[in-house]
């Protein structure tokens, strides 16, 4: 049964709040939905039925904002002397986002204000009377056992790098009689061993009865595996506050962005439907690259190099980009050894000779990639552009490291081929190709790279790219995205000459 005069009275409660930009609190029927069983409910013993409640909903739903109320609820109703409750996420900042809201909600209350301590600097509640506590929590702050909570929300949980924030506060959870753990998500990118994925398999599972879990209460908005993502019926169908306070306008530019930059539909899907998507997708638009070749590349500099090398025979790339008003100009030099180009086209099912003699790539002396060779070519090239900067990844570039400087006073960098070296420079090609900004010659080597790379996704928005097949050679791509990020990176200012 529901104990009307526990739901009703957290729904009442939560309506007398303010949210946390100022306006007042109204529960819709959706969220009341979720509060009145969650905290009215109860066993026949009298205590609260629900122990674990899982929470997904699409990104601009207000769940943080909704679990910031029930943790304000929970402070102040929850009778139990020197409870602790705490929100808890994989960063600091993150899990301060509920916490702050929770705190302005009580701030803008002048009785509610009264009756506790709050320490910003410490990301902490305490209600005086009763001595209950209201802190965030993060991986990073060490050592969470021995912890003794009574309520714990989980913000964000498909973020999650690792159990140990979560396995520290679940097991806390069972020293007291009446917990609460609640967790709120959007879907992450489908990983079977992700923390995420397995509490979604089981929250579906209590959904849809195939496991009994009394004390579980599952609430998943989410649109049909097999729904059309890009209709306004299919996002109603999963964000109850679409035309609310969730932006329609907003959703169609999401979506028309989304249209233009394949990515990007896979993003929407998961963030805005609610749909777990696979961590590879295709990346950009074949079509969208072609079209933004150019007969003459109009850019002055300065130019900045990315260079991928190959261990022994595969494709070593050379990228130049330069930054223009609106975008960036891309050219691009490949190579690989002579002796083996033959093989080399029927492994990857391209004409390396014919685009050796339209001079898309060039072929090095040999069997195997000549690093003198190359090294006199990125130094002729690099001094062609009055390029003075070339990023590699350190892996197998030591020797180019030492011999660029004092051959050619070009300064080598180094780019880790990470998620961190990877994330932006993608951003700005996927920009710059929606708004036809960049420029490239139509090497078509590199664009046969470009139709080659998807992107490996990670549930907080990182991208990097990779092959699509195992045959499949990205190198040119790789190196265009370092030179990129050789650009974005703060440049130093040049030194004044000294006399």
């Amino acid at each position: 049964m529901i104990r009307q005069d526990q739901g009703q009275s957290a729904v009442d409660f939560i309506n007398c709040l303010t949210t946390s930009g100022g306006e007042p609190f109204r529960l819709r029927k959706w969220q009341e939905k979720i509060v009145k069983p969650l905290l009215g409910k109860t066993r026949p013993d009298g205590l609260r039925q629900y122990t674990d409640c899982g929470i997904w909903l699409p990104r601009g739903n207000g769940k943080t904002e909704l679990c910031a109320a029930i943790a304000v609820e929970r402070l102040f109703r929850d009778r139990r002397k020197r409870g602790e409750i705490y929100c808890a996420a994989t960063t600091r900042d993150q899990a301060g986002l509920l916490f702050n809201a929770a705190k302005a909600m009580i701030e803008d209350n002048a009785t509610l204000r009264q009756l506790v301590e709050i320490t910003p600097s410490r990301k902490q509640i305490l209600h005086k009377e009763r001595g209950t506590v209201f802190r965030a929590l993060a991986a990073e702050s060490g050592p969470l056992h021995g912890l003794r909570p009574t309520v714990v929300f989980v913000d964000e949980l498909h973020c999650a790098k690792d159990r140990e924030v979560f396995t520290a506060l679940q097991t806390g959870l069972g020293k007291c009689p009446e917990p609460l753990m609640i967790t709120i998500t959007t879907s992450g990118v489908y990983d079977r061993h992700s923390l995420e994925w397995e509490h979604y398999e089981y929250a579906c599972k209590v959904r849809d009865k195939v496991i009994k879990h009394p004390s579980y209460f599952p609430v998943i908005y989410e649109a049909p595996k097999d729904a059309r993502w890009d209709l306004v019926k299919t996002w109603r169908a999963c964000n109850p506050a679409l035309g609310d306070f969730r932006n329609l306008d907003e959703m169609k530019r999401l979506c028309a962005r989304a249209k233009k930059i394949p990515r990007l539909e896979a993003d929407f899907r998961r963030l805005y439907l609610n749909q777990h998507t696979a961590q590879k997708e295709k990346w950009l638009s074949q079509e969208d690259w072609n079209e933004c070749k150019v007969d003459r590349i109009t850019a002055d500099g300065p130019w900045l190099g990315g260079c991928d090398l190959s261990a022994k025979q595969d494709l070593t790339s050379l990228a130049l980009t330069c930054k223009t008003d609106n975008g960036y100009a891309v050219k691009s030099w490949n190579w690989i050894p002579e002796d083996t180009a033959l093989a080399h086209e029927q492994s990857d099912r391209v004409p390396y000779l014919t685009w050796q003699n339209k001079g898309h790539i060039e072929f090095t002396p040999g069997d195997r990639i000549d690093q003198e060779f190359i090294l006199q070519r990125i130094g002729e090239i690099c001094q062609e552009h009055d390029c003075r900067k070339v990023a590699f990844d350190p892996h197998q570039a030591e020797w180019f490291f030492q011999m660029l400087p004092v051959r050619y006073g070009i300064e080598a960098i180094e780019a880790q081929q990470n998620f961190r070296t990877f994330t932006e420079p993608c951003r700005e090609v996927e920009s710059c190709l929606a708004s036809r900004t960049l420029q490239h010659e139509g090497n078509e080597a590199l664009t046969w790279m470009v139709g080659n790379t998807e992107v490996k996704t990670t549930s907080d928005g990182l991208i990097r790219p990779v092959k699509g097949t195992h045959h499949a050679r990205i190198d040119g791509v790789v190196a265009m995205l370092i030179s990129i990020a050789l650009s974005l990176a703060p440049q130093e200012e040049p030194k004044p000459a000294i006399f």
